[in-house]
């Protein structure tokens, strides 16, 4: 249960929730990014997306060819990485390949991301696990929405405008400290609940819409936010990611969920400029960050991955010793995408 909120003066939209995830969740979802997320098919990840021919069953591979002989490679058997054989009548045989020894980076969950161009496509999907979307509904913004929730669930338009009344109000007094003297706490049953209604509405010009007040609460706050695409980041200690913004996803009004697990990493959160000097914060295993408002679409990077994954999580897996796993999640269509519900031989869990 989310119980501690923290925002930022410097960094406004952006909502921090420390150790969100106990110990037991976050073995839980390791297991899941370690062994379910990284399997293609059916989730693409940067491996089988530069080679399609490739099967990866789960992170630390080593991962393989669908063919009988690469199924059958014995990786004692010889130390190279491709071999033919004839048959009796002097005919090559399918090519025996060595399992690749490439590093997985990322997989790819619900709508596929192009890299290459930045784009999504709505004909370009996998599943986007139910247990997942579930988590992310339940544990944030059922917290997030006290103060409109009901109103939203009833559709009672009069309800939602005092409902949005009340939350800008409580907006307009949230104070923040600076924050190279701290950041203001709050237990969440106190924390206003749509705080960041002003700072989205400053926002509004970045995504190209005219947004009403009801808009931009109902699209931060309500039940109906669906999770339709999540990126899953293996970084292990040494790796970096620079500085970069995300601006893909049509409707960046919806607010973006960021999950961390296993060791802890240096993160740098900045504005839209690159020329603003970044706040440096430590994100820590179990720990949720919200990117909503003008956070939604600034500019991040994680500089650095500290080795001090938590004992209950090397305990849990030793794959996890020198790793931190990243799970951000994000809504790309305004429209509901039912497609993307658990299906194609991809087993709920």
């Amino acid at each position: 249960r989310i119980q501690r909120c923290f925002t930022f003066d410097g960094v406004p939209g952006l909502l921090f929730f420390p150790a969100a995830l106990d110990e037991v969740q976050q073995q839980y979802w390791c297991g899941q990014a370690l062994d379910r997320f990284a399997k293609s098919p059916p989730f693409p990840n940067n491996l089988t997306t530069l080679d399609p021919t490739l099967v990866t069953e789960r992170y630390g591979g080593p991962h393989r060819h669908p063919t009988t002989a690469a199924a059958n490679y014995n990786a004692d058997a010889s130390a190279s990485p491709s071999v033919t054989k004839t048959s009796g009548g002097g005919q090559p045989q399918q090519q025996l390949q060595a399992p690749t020894k490439e590093k997985m980076r990322w997989a790819t969950l619900g709508f596929k991301y192009n890299w290459t161009s930045k784009t999504y496509s709505p004909s370009e999907f996998c599943a986007f696990p139910t247990n997942l979307s579930k988590m992310i509904k339940k544990t944030f913004f059922s917290m997030l929405a006290p103060v409109a929730a009901s109103a939203l669930n009833k559709g009672d338009a009069v309800a939602v405008a005092a409902a949005t009344a009340k939350a800008v109000e409580l907006a307009k007094g949230l104070k923040a400290p600076c924050c190279n003297s701290g950041c203001e706490e709050r237990e969440a049953g106190q924390l206003p609940a749509a705080a960041p209604i002003t700072l989205l509405a400053n926002q509004v010009a970045a995504s190209h819409k005219a947004l009403t007040d009801e808009e931009i609460l109902s699209a931060l706050l309500s039940p109906s936010y669906e999770p339709q695409t999540a990126i899953v980041n293996y970084f292990p200690v040494g790796t970096m990611m620079c500085a970069h913004q995300d601006l893909s996803e049509p409707c960046l009004h919806r607010p973006l969920i960021s999950i961390s697990l296993g060791s802890s990493c240096v993160f740098l959160m900045g504005t839209t400029s690159r020329d603003d000097k970044p706040f440096a914060f430590i994100l820590r295993s179990g720990d949720i960050v919200a990117f909503t408002g003008p956070s939604r679409v600034a500019f991040h990077a994680v500089p650095r991955v500290l080795e001090d994954c938590p004992e209950h999580l090397v305990d849990f897996d030793n794959r996890m010793k020198a790793l931190r796993i990243n799970i951000n999640v994000r809504q790309v269509y305004d429209e509901p995408q039912p497609q993307l519900a658990v299906g194609g031989g991809e087993e709920e869990e």
